[in-house]
């Protein structure tokens, strides 16, 4: 199955997580927000590197913070819980 088809297949059963993405001013409050969907952690990760453009992100999972991305492309991954 072409890739494509199989995470939409994935997003229709409900089987891929919903990421959010918190684009942060300088003073570290939020300014934007994007919502993306992801199969896991590591793809979310590169797509809200790809998001940040020049910007510090958060991503997150629903109440889980997954990870920092400062706006000079290097991050914090935080454990999961």
């Amino acid at each position: 199955m072409v890739m494509w088809r199989a995470a939409l297949r994935a997003r229709e059963l409900g089987l891929v997580p919903g990421y959010r993405v918190y684009t942060l001013g300088e003073d570290g409050h939020i300014v934007g927000r994007a919502d993306i969907d992801c199969l896991h952690d590591e793809a979310a990760v590169e797509r809200a590197q790809n998001l940040a453009d020049g910007h510090a992100v958060e991503l997150w999972e629903g109440t889980r913070r997954i990870a920092l991305i400062n706006k000079d492309g290097s991050s914090t991954r935080y454990a999961a819980n």
